[in-house]
């Protein structure tokens, strides 16, 4: 019977696995992004619990966002890459 440490440890190495496998070697930096906008979210989501703001719509809005920035961003970075 495996206990919760090693089912996180299975769940988070498949992740890095699939990531790798899709991305390659880029796919462990997309994991380490994911994790800290994960991150970001939850400490939005108890800042919106303290204040008393919590909205659903707010915070779907500020993922899509999170997301569009971090596309942008990464055309312009490769865009310029590829110039030079």
């Amino acid at each position: 019977m495996m206990n919760h440490t090693n089912v996180v440890k299975f769940i988070s190495s498949s992740i890095l696995a699939m990531f790798t496998a899709w991305f390659g070697e880029i796919g462990p930096l997309i994991c380490i992004l994911l994790i800290c906008m994960i991150g970001d979210y939850i400490t939005g989501l108890i800042n919106a619990g303290i204040s008393g703001t919590i909205s659903s719509v707010r915070g779907i809005k500020g993922i899509a966002k999170k997301c569009y920035n971090n596309i942008k961003g990464n055309k312009i970075t490769l865009s310029t890459a590829y110039r030079l």
